[in-house]
């Protein structure tokens, strides 16, 4: 066949009428042979195209000239008819052409143009042909010398969201006297045009579609821009045939009072009114009679007509409704379906199929995938934002988009004028929304749009204003209903975010005293959020406080950002500082401690906010590995408590100071910090205090050489931790048992061990963690296997730079894996392999780490 020709083509699609019965009429070997001639006349005709497939009875031809295509449609149909059949075996051929866009998906051709072809042939009858408006256009030239072509109007086909319009082309010798051809438009319906094609959905219209097999009401929400309509008239047309009494389409958003809703809805029925029969009831005998569809566009702003749409549901029997808004409707049986984004692959089709309508030039390809994708996602994949940028793409380029979005709601000038007003630009999509909004729901969300990321209720409730705040609960959940915030839940608790796109909009409508009054507060709530965590980092609590400060991370940046910029460091130095058990574990010191060095060296910092930023400096120092600086920061930070009175955090403090002390090889030191940290947490009422020093004296055993003494008291810390739930301080105390079994001669043991840490530390997302166990996993690794151990090495080495530093092998008096392989390999070996596992990302060197034998 060759390589098979792209561009503008003309499909022909053919197949036999009545194949079955004629072959239970002739018998097997008659109809082959009567097959066999039939295909010999199909091929004869259409030898001026390419035979792309056949299947049985039916031929798949491309045509890269229209007129030759019908051209050899008519000559086949005249061959066909005048071929001398055996009795009860006349071949009655239906045939269909369609002219569009020729694309590959692998070695054939896909795309809507091609279903097209396929739906038209499928709607003929034998003996005919029928073609589509763009071939007809294409292909004038074949009309006169007796063909003739006859317009057979506008037809909806199933999967085609849009209606075809259809010609059938009549020449001597074929028959014209044809039943009407088999399109969905035996059921009435005034669903408007689409001008262009409707690009993914598959699974939410196959889940709209099950949702009204169901459910007498569905109800579509969203934000402004998500394409709720063109998702539920793309769900109407399919389900078309399922109504005897057809699918009626009303527009609403030109209504502007509830009490015209009705009248609307009349009206797209046709309806007329006597004076002896109310709107309401005329509207259900209409409704009545046959099964119906209903579809109610843009319901959000005539709310108080609800009531109307539920006596039409309780009046009728077989009527369902669909109804796009971005507020329920609150009727009983109602089913509401959150109408979501579109996946990143599907937002980057739509950009294509729209951006090479405003430029045919442009294709999506692999120089622009990447760039396409990234747009989508900045645009939220709103279809509505994807198709308002996709119309500048012949001005900007991609690359001026990205960069343009970055900066702006709305592209100048990018708004369709055939569209709703409300949908010209995104910015008016969005403005729709917050002018049906009440005063104080307006105030709420230019309040809530100081989150960044999103926020919890107690936060909104903390950060309204005071005359909102007994109302804050109310507010967010009407906010909800309208689709202006979208909910998670994340560990039980009921987590509220907007899309960027409305945060942006409700931001810029944030008054100069309202906006500084907002960032106020919302600096204050992350301060004490901070301060919160700081003790439930530990204990049983700890991956929960973890997930929640996770949640809140750009929060806290804006509070960074905010301390910054306004010259007010306390409320950051407190976030910051006492959330650093959150940037250690999530293996993100780098960014914690430039943010804490730049807040401590602005002036105006509290001796109660200087502290907690200085220790949460000296605590990531320690994780670093830099403990000369940890144990200076550490000493200024014991003064401040001191001279504020703080007992308790002088405990932590002298804690800090005793293990930072045993690992610059200071025993006596560390001794000497750890009895005075016992009397301190004594003193503060702590008393379980006490028991955290256990890590930092076994750590001294265990310096001292004595390895049994080591591994036992290490066994007591992990139990201690077990026991009051604290993970993160339990798996540390196994990795030090795993080094001590290591050495003391059992390497395989301490392997295993290593093994199910590195699974405990990926579980519990603790990133610092998890590059600390594949280090001394390579390290131990290295003699046994020292090819693996080097690599694996490697990779921790450059994750651990990512890091800002860590715990090294070598603190531990573990030899490090360069060292452990020096026997068995050449140094120009190891810097091969060292350099290979270098260039491994995390995910990528918890492979390599699972590989390592056990034994």
């Amino acid at each position: 066949m060759g390589a098979l020709p792209t561009g503008i083509l003309t499909f022909v699609f053919t197949d036999v009428e009545g194949s079955t019965s004629m072959i239970q009429r002739l018998g097997d070997d008659a109809f082959a042979n009567v097959l066999a001639e039939h295909n010999r006349l199909i091929r004869a005709a259409f030898s001026g195209g390419i035979e792309v497939g056949t299947e049985g009875d039916a031929f798949f031809y491309v045509f890269e000239s229209a007129e030759d295509a019908i051209t050899g449609a008519v000559k086949a149909q005249q061959a066909l008819a005048a071929h001398p059949w055996p009795e009860g075996g006349a071949v009655r051929v239906r045939m269909g052409l369609h002219t569009g866009i020729g694309r590959l998906g692998g070695d054939n051709y896909v795309g809507l143009d091609l279903h097209r072809a396929s739906r038209i042939a499928a709607a003929g009858h034998g003996g005919q042909i029928l073609i589509s408006l763009p071939t007809r256009s294409e292909g004038a030239g074949v009309v006169g010398h007796g063909v003739i072509v006859r317009d057979l109007g506008t037809h909806f086909f199933k999967d085609i969201e849009e209606p075809e319009r259809v010609f059938e082309v009549v020449a001597p010798g074929l028959a014209v006297d044809h039943p009407p051809i088999r399109s969905l438009d035996a059921r009435p319906n005034n669903l408007p045009s689409q001008p262009l094609d409707f690009v993914g959905r598959a699974r939410q219209s196959f889940e709209v579609a099950e949702l009204l097999e169901r459910s007498r009401m569905v109800t579509l929400t969203g934000p402004g821009g998500t394409g709720k309509t063109r998702l539920a008239v793309h769900v109407a047309s399919q389900i078309l045939g399922q109504f005897d009494g057809g699918v009626t389409y009303v527009a609403l958003d030109s209504i502007r009072t509830p009490d015209l809703v009705l009248p609307a809805i009349g009206s797209a029925l046709r309806i007329e009114l006597d004076s002896s029969t109310s709107q309401l009831d005329a509207i259900i005998g209409a409704l009545s009679s046959r099964a119906s569809l209903l579809l109610l566009d843009s319901f959000e702003h005539v709310l108080p007509a609800a009531g109307q749409i539920g006596e039409l549901l309780t009046s009728t029997k077989d009527l369902r409704i669909l109804v796009t808004s971005q507020t329920v409707l609150r009727l009983r049986g109602e089913r509401a379906y959150r109408v979501p984004p579109l996946e990143l692959e599907e937002g980057a089709l739509l950009f294509e199929s729209r951006a090479s309508a405003a430029d045919p030039s442009f294709t999506l390809n692999e120089e622009n995938r990447d760039m396409v994708t990234t747009l989508v996602g900045r645009l939220e994949a709103l279809p509505l934002a994807i198709e308002l940028a996709a119309a500048r793409v012949n001005m900007f380029g991609v690359t001026g988009l990205l960069a343009r979005i970055s900066q702006h709601l709305d592209l100048e000038g990018a708004g369709f004028v055939d569209s709703p007003e409300r949908h010209r630009t995104l910015r008016s999509a969005i403005e729709w929304s917050y002018d049906l909004l009440s005063e104080s729901e307006r105030a709420l969300l230019r309040h809530l749009a100081i989150f960044d990321g999103g926020f919890v209720l107690d936060a909104a409730e903390y950060v309204a204003p005071s005359e909102l705040a007994p109302g804050v609960i109310e507010g967010v959940a009407s906010l909800l209903d309208k689709s202006l915030l979208q909910q998670r839940i994340l560990r039980g608790e009921a987590r509220f975010s907007m899309l960027d796109s409305i945060r942006q909009f409700a931001a810029e409508e944030l008054g100069p005293s309202e906006r500084e009054r907002a960032e106020e507060r919302h600096s204050e709530y992350y301060a004490e959020l901070g301060e919160r965590a700081l003790p439930l980092l530990e204990g049983a609590k700890q991956n929960l406080w973890l997930d929640r400060l996770s949640a809140e991370h750009d929060n806290i940046r804006a509070v960074v950002r905010h301390c910054v910029q306004t010259g007010r460091p306390n409320a950051g130095l407190r976030c910051l500082g006492n959330a650093w058990r959150f940037f250690h574990r999530r293996g993100l010191m780098v960014e914690a401690i430039s943010g804490l060095g730049q807040l401590l060296e602005m002036p105006g910092a509290s001796d109660r906010a200087r502290a907690a930023g200085l220790n949460g400096v000296a605590a990531l120092r320690y994780w670093q590995g830099d403990y000369e600086a940890a144990f200076t920061t550490y000493l200024e930070v014991l003064d401040l408590y001191r001279s504020l009175g703080d007992r308790y955090q002088e405990a932590e403090t002298l804690y800090g100071l005793s293990a930072t002390a045993y690992f610059l090889g200071q025993s006596d030191q560390g001794e000497h910090y750890a009895d005075l940290a016992e009397q301190a947490y004594i003193d503060a009422g702590v008393p379980e205090g006490v028991k955290r020093l256990s890590g930092a004296r076994s750590f001294a055993i265990w310096m001292s050489g004595d390895l049994a003494a080591a591994a036992q008291s290490w066994a007591e810390t992990e139990a201690m931790y077990a026991a009051a739930g604290d993970r993160g301080e339990q798996l540390q105390s196994q990795l030090a048992q795993a080094i001590v079994a290591h050495q003391q001669g059992l390497t395989g043991q301490a392997l295993e061990s290593l093994k199910e840490i590195l699974e405990g530390m990926i579980e519990s997302e603790d990133i610092a963690g998890t590059v600390m166990t594949l280090d001394f996993m390579g390290a131990v690794a290295a003699g046994s296997e020292p090819e693996r151990g080097v690599r694996l090495a490697g990779a921790a080495a450059s994750l651990r730079e990512e890091l800002g530093g860590g715990l090294t092998p070598e603190a531990v008096r573990l030899a490090p894996a360069r060292e452990a392989a020096a026997a068995a390999l050449s140094p120009e070996d190891i810097d091969v392999l060292w350099a290979e596992g270098a260039k491994m990302d995390l995910d990528q060197a918890v492979a390599q780490a699972r590989t390592v034998t056990v034994g």
